[in-house]
């Protein structure tokens, strides 16, 4: 059996397909708190022909815990070596005191490249905004991190002037647009008609 151990301050689903359990699901951490998870081996099956079928092999546990941690943070925006969402694995069922007292350091660190990992994204964003001046482009995400370092940026100003969903998608579209782009649903009627994309 192995831990994972997050402190990340969301819900993670994490889709393992081929694999026995294939979906690992671990709750949000709460402020300055982490979350564990024990991951055991997983079975997959192999098939050879077909007269033998399939045969049953195993993914052991550590492989499967790894695969939790490494997929989702090599999947997130901005990361790095030492910038990425705080989560890491250890071998054995611990408890959360378990960590604490046998983990420090690694919970330490792990509290480093999660605060490095809000920078970056607080920087990407920065970035985007100079360039492009659109809130559309900021994420929930980035949003999330720049609050949790306790910063004040203009794109964190949200109105629903500025942003407005697709009442059929619920996809960002522009406030102006007649038509979303993503489903062609038609959000504004009267300048439909006008533009002659609604029969009068």
């Amino acid at each position: 059996m192995y831990t994972v151990v997050s402190l990340v301050p969301f819900d993670l689903h994490e889709t393992k397909p081929g694999l026995f359990p294939g979906e690992y699901n671990i709750p949000a951490a709460k402020d300055n708190d982490f979350q564990v998870f024990h991951v055991g081996p997983a079975k997959y099956y192999i098939y050879l022909d077909s007269d033998r079928g399939s045969h049953e092999a195993f993914e052991p546990d550590y492989k499967v815990a790894e695969a939790i941690v490494n997929d989702f943070c090599l999947s997130q925006l901005a990361t790095g070596p030492d910038a990425m969402p705080g989560m890491f694995c250890v071998e054995g069922k611990l408890s959360k005191d378990d960590v604490i007292i046998h983990h420090e350091a690694k919970l330490k660190s792990a509290r480093i490249t999660q605060n490095n990992w809000y920078k970056s994204l607080v920087k990407n964003a920065d970035d985007d905004w100079s360039r492009y001046h659109q809130h559309k482009i900021i994420s929930d995400l980035q949003r999330f991190a720049a609050k949790s370092l306790g910063l004040d940026r203009e794109w964190l100003i949200i109105t629903s002037d500025i942003i407005k969903r697709c009442g059929a998608c619920r996809v960002v579209v522009d406030p102006e647009a007649i038509i979303c782009s993503n489903c062609r649903a038609i959000l504004d009627v009267e300048r439909a008609k006008q533009f002659g994309f609604v029969k009068v």
